[in-house]
């Protein structure tokens, strides 16, 4: 949703529908309440403000009737005449209600007069229908050359007292009434004069038609002496077309010239995973990696012993995957107590914040009983009585944590992982509900469960989309592209538990072990591979609400981990860049995803924005938050900058600023990490270079009081590295603690 969308929602005070459509111009669908707004091109922001305005007019001021509708239908004049006085108080209503749009509207209209866009330029106004002279009128003024009758400008004056709907169809009424009144002796005067010149056959001939038309000037007079002033003397004429509103015509039709070309594709939010539910449990999970662990120590036996047989005594071991795991076991231990402080202190931090926020929102109430003490003081004081304070329940919270499971993580997964056991041991000491989710898409080419999802997808989806052909014409290239579902083609993929509350003591640990001594990038099925964030997130719409009735939760902290580059999604047959018309034009495309009548661009480098926005509108008590951790150089930096601000900025790459470069360097140095706002939806996206995620403060702190004598600098120089140390762990230990209490 641009700028423009949401000014829509904020003139017209509710959450109506804002779509983007291919279409010649904006419309209000006052019933269903949705805007509908074409994506214009070469017109300035005041007509687009105006043009915007004019449609949140009808949006506050126009009714649904069903009964005009109905009423439209039998009688096309009426409904010109209809719009045409309904568009004058509309705007007039909606002008004073935001006077600044006032400015807005006199420079469209000049504007608009000015490229002829009502295609009155060299045209005698004063032949002109009074429909279209009144149209004209109140949309360029007096400066356009329209001049009125006595009895047309009475109508003009009623048009201007025009307060209510029931106001605008009276006066429709009686003006569809004079318009047919007027168009039928015109009719027969126009009849009469020609029999009168040229005989019975005049109007049979191209000379009775050029006298007729010349003829027309001299018996205005004779027309307006024989219509009444009330313009009802002739009951439901045929009303000719010319009669219709042609100035509206002409607007619409040049304005159509100035909307983009493009196609807008609608699609339900929900993906399609057709064939295969993303979801694997840790029990599954720890299973299969059970059965490969038994199949690898098999291959490690064979392969050894091979090597005893070949080198005898000489024969060296190396470090088998039980070794490696045995060690990260270890490894892991000592990262839990290293991590106590820290997590003990989050726990600190955790805790007050809510206990503030309760004491915010106490409440205190008077008992109705009178307080002695204050009796004496009744003279000069009301507060007698008793009071009490209530104080809120609180809430029960909830963490969900998806974590990036991708090649471009490689390097930094195993620091991720630590990162995550910090907040999942805060959550078990704080009794938090958790679950930590990993997305991967490293399923074999030949897995079986891979070839029959793409089977059955090309059954129900038809083929892919392929480019352009030549050879065929291009209303046939236009047929071939036709999307047969539309529905986000989405690939197989996995969404794995690797960590839950629900786990015994054995399992967290034993899933530490196997976490740290990544054998997870080994596992068949469950490789590191590309980055499937945006299907992942998409599916969280739906996990999410599930995991807070299952829980009883009720706000939810929902943290993303990744170095935030996921691929795009579209239907199976939707380019984002090019499509043809049928004349071969070629034109774009643009996807939106729809959920609750709101509508979600999904362009490419938008799409994670406008998953994470999803999840916001569906529960606005979720907090969610990123974390991303790189190195520390200023190449690293400017490089995520650049990538994590594309999602934020609709898909456009750009260089880092430098300022902001500066500004995280900074933050590294002084805070040991760098807290953004306004990235995507994110409540707040953290910045962690990957040496902050290695404690030191316990390492230091031993060194510190270990029995080796030192000198004053050497003490000097520890104890300045564990205040450092100390104040980098708080600052973002601090800020995640505020955001998730």
């Amino acid at each position: 949703m641009n700028k423009k969308d949401l000014l829509a929602k904020l003139l017209s005070t509710e959450n109506i529908t804002v779509l983007r459509q291919p279409v010649a111009t904006a419309s209000f669908n006052v019933e269903n309440r949705v805007l509908t707004l074409p994506v214009w091109k070469n017109l300035s922001e005041n007509i687009e403000n105006m043009l915007i305005a004019h449609e949140v007019g009808h949006a506050l001021y126009t009714p649904f009737r069903d009964k005009e509708t109905i009423e439209f239908l039998d009688n096309k004049l009426l409904h010109s005449w209809a719009n045409v006085i309904e568009d004058v108080r509309i705007e007039k209503k909606i002008q004073n209600e935001y006077p600044g749009l006032k400015k807005d509207f006199i420079s469209a209209y000049k504007e608009l007069v000015d490229r002829n866009f009502f295609g009155v330029k060299g045209r005698d106004l004063s032949k002109e229908q009074f429909i279209n002279k009144a149209n004209l009128f109140y949309k360029a003024g007096y400066n356009c050359g329209v001049k009125f009758t006595t009895e047309e400008y009475g109508y003009i004056k009623e048009m201007d007292k025009c307060e209510t709907f029931d106001d605008v169809m009276e006066l429709a009424r009686k003006l569809t009434a004079y318009s047919t009144a007027k168009n039928e002796l015109e009719k027969q005067a126009l009849e009469k004069l020609a029999t009168l010149y040229l005989g019975p056959a005049g109007d049979n001939n191209e000379q009775g038609d050029q006298l007729k038309e010349s003829f027309k000037d001299l018996i205005m007079d004779e027309i307006e002496d024989g219509l009444g002033v009330s313009g009802e003397s002739v009951a439901n004429p045929t009303v000719s077309e010319t009669e219709l509103n042609t100035i509206q015509d002409n607007f619409d039709k040049m304005l159509s010239k100035h909307t983009s070309n493009n196609e807008f594709v609608i699609v339900d939010y929900t993906p399609k995973f057709v064939g295969f539910d993303p979801y694997v449990p840790y029990t599954k999970y720890m299973a299969d990696v059970d059965n490969w662990l038994a199949i690898r120590k098999n291959q490690e036996d064979i392969e050894l012993s091979k090597a005893r047989g070949q080198y005898g005594s000489k024969f060296q071991p190396w470090k088998t995957t039980e070794d490696e795991i045995r060690i990260a076991s270890s490894e892991f231990q000592t990262y839990l107590q290293e991590t106590k402080k820290e997590v003990n202190y989050l726990l600190k931090e955790f805790e007050m914040r809510k206990s503030a926020n309760q004491y915010y929102k106490t409440k205190e109430h008077k008992t109705g009983i009178i307080d002695i003490r204050k009796l004496a003081s009744y003279k000069i004081k009301e507060e007698i009585f008793k009071t009490i304070q209530s104080l809120p329940k609180g809430k029960n919270h909830g963490m969900v944590m998806l974590m990036d499971w991708s090649g471009s993580m490689s390097g930094v997964l195993k620091d991720v992982i630590k990162q995550v056991y910090l907040m999942t041991s805060f959550c078990k000491i704080a009794n938090i509900p958790f679950t930590v989710l990993a997305f991967t898409n490293g399923i074999s080419e030949n897995n079986p469960e891979r070839i029959a999802v793409e089977a059955l997808k090309d059954k129900l989806m038809g083929p892919r989309y392929t480019s352009y052909d030549d050879n065929l014409s291009p209303e046939e290239n236009r047929a071939k592209k036709a999307m047969t579902v539309k529905e986000l083609d989405v690939e197989i993929f996995r969404v794995v538990e690797i960590l839950s509350h629900k786990m015994s003591k054995d399992e967290y640990n034993k899933m530490g072990a196997l976490l740290f001594s990544e054998v997870y990038k080994h596992v068949s099925n469950y490789k590191l591979a590309s980055t499937p964030l945006n299907e992942s997130l998409l599916y969280m719409i739906d996990f999410l609400p599930k995991f807070k009735k299952m829980n009883n939760v009720q706000k939810l902290s929902f943290i993303v981990l990744t170095d935030g580059e996921g691929h795009s999604l579209a239907p199976r047959r939707f380019n984002n860049y090019s499509s043809y018309d049928n004349s071969g034009k070629s034109i774009s495309q643009h996807l939106f995803l729809r959920k609750n009548n709101k509508d979600y661009e999904f362009k490419t480098y938008m799409q994670t924005g406008a998953a994470i926005q999803m999840i916001k509108d569906q529960d606005p008590n979720t907090t969610c938050l990123a974390f991303s951790l790189l190195k520390n150089n200023r190449r690293q930096i400017s490089n995520t900058l650049s990538h994590i601000s594309c999602y934020s900025n609709g898909g456009d790459f750009r260089a880092a600023d430098e300022s902001a470069i500066i500004k995280i360097a900074k933050d590294f140095k002084e805070l040991g990490a760098s807290a953004l706002t306004k990235i995507n939806a994110y409540d707040e996206y953290y910045l962690i270079p990957i040496e902050n995620v290695k404690p030191e403060s316990l390492n230091i702190a031993n060194d510190l009081n270990s029995s080796k004598e030192k000198t004053a600098s050497q003490i000097a120089k520890s104890f300045t590295k564990l205040l450092k140390q100390n104040r980098n762990s708080r600052f973002l230990l601090t800020s995640f603690a505020k955001q998730v209490a």
